[in-house]
């Protein structure tokens, strides 16, 4: 049905923009475009916020807003004032403009461009720019040039790997589009550009967590990272998962639990 309004919604603004000349017609039609972004404000404990909405997939978070990740908002509740919180796979910036919005120092890196569009325009909106920086690049376990493989380059969608051809499910990606894309190790793009280094890491990236801690092992000896939550899928005996949960082990980090089902898994320094 909503496919069909709209449909009929683009069909009206065409019909009735056919008299202009091209320029004008081309430039009427982007502006109603635009009109037509729905902008949905979120009730959350720190304030509101506002959400850009842009495509189908961005208009399904705000309703869910609080209740999809409820364990994630509450990690987040849970960090200290001094808090420098890196969200890896930030998408359009839901645990971002979060963090933002309680006060804490954020970095926030989402590859796919059309994400991160609308994730810039919405830490702009919430006015967030001040303590929130947002990069569009992808992390693994070395710094090269590289594609993110994508089924689609649709604002708010997931399922994407940099140089693989897998996902997180480990089923293959209906590759439609190879993005090209600036991929970092962390210990390389830390010693490059000096960033305020984490205290707290969020990764979910749907693909390659465990290649993107591997190529973190410089920043997790200094121990200053004191929490890393990353989003599991499927039972955490699973081979993917249980690559991550010895990775951390070895880097002196251990799961908040290792069997079973869950979304997300905390890991805390041993000891």
């Amino acid at each position: 049905m909503s496919k069909t309004i709209a449909r009929f919604i683009a069909g009206f603004g065409r019909t009735i923009t056919a008299p202009l000349n091209r320029v004008r017609r081309t430039s009427c039609r982007a502006t109603a475009a635009q009109y037509l972004i729905d902008k949905i404000p979120v009730q959350t404990p720190h304030g509101e916020l506002t959400m850009y909405c842009n495509s189908r997939e961005t208009a399904m978070y705000p309703p869910v807003y609080m209740t999809h990740e409820p364990d994630t908002l509450e990690w987040i509740d849970a960090m200290p004032a001094d808090t420098v919180f890196w969200d890896i796979g930030a998408n359009v910036g839901i645990y971002t403009m979060y963090a933002g919005l309680a006060g804490h120092r954020t970095l926030a890196f989402e590859p796919a461009s059309s994400t991160y569009f609308t994730l810039m325009k919405n830490l702009e909106i919430n006015k967030l720019l001040d303590h929130v920086d947002a990069y569009c690049l992808a992390f693994d376990d070395q710094t090269r040039l590289g594609k993110l493989n994508m089924a689609g380059n649709i604002s708010g969608s997931s399922m994407h790997a940099f140089e693989r051809d897998s996902h997180s499910w480990d089923e293959q990606i209906n590759i439609k589009i190879a993005h090209p894309t600036l991929g970092f190790n962390i210990d390389t793009f830390i010693q490059l550009y000096d960033p305020p280094l984490p205290t707290h890491i969020k990764l979910d990236v749907d693909s390659t967590e465990k290649e993107i801690l591997e190529g973190a092992a410089g920043l997790l000896a200094k121990g200053q990272v004191k929490s890393i939550w990353v989003e599991v899928d499927g039972a955490l005996e699973r081979e993917r998962n249980q690559g991550i949960i010895a990775a951390l082990e070895v880097m002196g980090y251990a799961a908040n639990h290792t069997k079973g089902r869950t979304r997300n898994l905390e890991f805390l320094p041993k000891g």
